[in-house]
């Protein structure tokens, strides 16, 4: 382009030599405005690429925090259902400890919460996946980030507290005063944090609703031995070490 540019002013100057320099002049702005054109043009194409590869990513970001919800869905749907029953097991538990009874290991099992789904959210996580879905996207997986951590302190203090209740079991001896007083103590916490578990279902339920996700049944499905069950599993009794 630049040859042919040149040698057409070239022709111009020796058959219309006055103005020459004129047209010398229009030949370097002409090649400076394609060059810097040029330019422009190269560096629109590279930002389009890293655009496209992080949009890529995001989505790819994004779809994992829409599978953690679904997830976490299921478990909540799962909890909501068992709800009644699980209050008449921590009812029943309490009337073996009042009673001065005990009930076998088998027969305690242990409260089947379903893990939380493992994640890795930072900030930069958050920006990525809001350059692929928008801010709304990621305001709704950071609130359910806040909810995956309130569930999994709440999971854990039901099991450390579940411990306590395991002492219940014939093969860990004797059980004193105190230790009828700490069971109760452990069923009555137990059921405080069963009703906060219910709420924290509903929550999620409404972020789930509100973002518009489907799929939840495929997710359930993984889950449904939990109805089965009462959320309950068979666990090794307590040790007298952890009384």
């Amino acid at each position: 382009m630049f040859l042919t540019a040149r040698e057409w002013f070239r022709k111009r100057s020796e058959v219309h030599p006055r103005g020459r320099k004129r047209r010398i002049a229009k030949l370097f702005v002409f090649e400076f405005t394609i060059v810097v054109l040029g330019v422009l043009a190269a560096q629109m194409l590279q930002n389009q690429v890293v655009q496209n590869t992080e949009i890529r990513r995001g989505n790819t970001v994004a779809s994992q925090m829409e599978q953690a919800a679904l997830h976490f869905a299921a478990i909540a749907n799962v909890g909501q259902r068992n709800e009644s029953c699980f209050r008449e097991r921590l009812t029943r538990l309490s009337t073996v400890n009042r009673l001065n009874e005990r009930m076998s290991v088998n027969a305690l099992g242990r409260p089947n919460l379903s893990g939380v789904y493992e994640f890795e959210w930072g900030s930069a996580a958050f920006r990525e996946a809001s350059k692929a879905r928008g801010h709304v996207f990621t305001s709704k997986a950071q609130q359910l980030v806040g909810v995956f951590e309130d569930y999994d302190r709440l999971a854990a203090q039901i099991e450390n507290n579940w411990r306590t209740v395991g002492l219940l079991d014939p093969s860990n001896g004797p059980l004193s005063v105190q230790d009828r007083a700490e069971i109760r103590n452990a069923l009555l916490d137990i059921q405080a944090d069963w009703t906060i578990a219910q709420r924290i279902y509903r929550t999620i339920d409404g972020i789930v609703q509100d973002w518009k996700l489907s799929g939840e049944n495929s997710y359930l499905d993984h889950h449904l031995p939990d109805l089965q069950t009462c959320q309950f599993t068979q666990v090794e009794a307590a040790s007298p070490t952890n009384r």
